[in-house]
């Protein structure tokens, strides 16, 4: 078999032998802000998302990690969307960065912003809202070998 036999060629063949077998959290937490002045006119606003993968046998995991900081709150919600592959060859690079923006954000993003509007009512402030998630937003980075998810 060559090289490029042994690599599922695109986002589609991938999505053919792929199917979702989980959503879970892995940390959750949000602190209301407290401050002597009244809010600004122009609301502080931070936001921060970082993006892991990790492929390890069928498994492929999608950690999408939410900081977001306002005048009211921070919030830190981490979300991995687990996927079961049931193809043995590689994935490629471009094959993985499409399936993220084009299948896996869109199995999160619901989950990360529930959290956060539901963190916000909990916390008696006004919920962000997150912007629209654009093609070439997201840039993964490697997965941290001790925060791997445990199995159920």
């Amino acid at each position: 078999m060559s090289e490029s036999e042994a690599e599922i060629g695109s986002v589609e063949e991938l999505l053919e032998s792929t199917r979702i077998i989980d959503v879970l959290f892995m940390e959750l937490n949000a602190s209301r802000i407290e401050s002597s002045h009244e809010e600004s006119a122009e609301a502080e606003r931070d936001l921060d998302l970082a993006t892991m993968l990790r492929h390890e046998g069928n498994e492929l995991d999608v950690r999408f990690l939410l900081e977001f900081k306002d005048n009211a709150a921070s919030y830190r919600v981490d979300v991995v969307a687990r996927y079961c592959v049931e193809d043995d060859r590689s994935i490629p690079p471009r094959v993985s960065s499409e399936f993220i923006e084009r299948v896996a954000a869109f199995a999160a993003f619901p989950f990360l912003r529930e959290a956060l509007a539901t963190s916000a009512a909990r916390l008696r402030v006004d919920p962000p809202i997150l912007g629209i998630l654009r093609q070439g937003d997201i840039k993964v980075s490697e997965w941290p070998s001790e925060d791997a998810p445990a199995t159920s």
